[in-house]
């Protein structure tokens, strides 16, 4: 399947830059697709140890999930079990052979 490049994957710049949109809570919400929190996956997985990017991704998670004026509670909002199981799938599929960029590039053709 062969997916459009995207702005953010034009350089490490500008995927930097859509992680710090969403951590600071200044990405649409209505642009936050599947192939968004693929790369915001690849880029925890990068910058943190495994067991370090759950809890980055649930804080960030969390906080944008509000900042977009959405509720994270038993029924809606971050669910602990799902963002686990894709930055398990994402770390399974990063191909660490090759940049960030690189790698965050091949893993959206690849699984989104």
């Amino acid at each position: 399947m062969e997916v459009p490049l995207l702005n953010y994957l034009e350089s490490e710049d500008a995927l930097s830059n859509l992680v710090r949109a969403f951590e600071n809570g200044t990405f649409p919400g209505e642009d936050w697709k599947h192939p968004e929190h693929l790369a915001l996956a690849a880029c925890y997985l990068y910058d943190n140890p495994f067991d370090a990017a759950p809890l980055r991704a649930r804080d960030s998670i969390r906080a944008y999930n509000e900042s977009q004026g959405g509720k994270n509670t038993e029924d809606s909002g971050y669910h602990e079990t799902l963002a686990v199981f894709w930055l398990q799938l994402v770390n399974r599929h990063l191909d660490r052979t090759k940049l960030g960029l690189a790698a965050t590039r091949a893993l959206i053709e690849q699984v989104a």
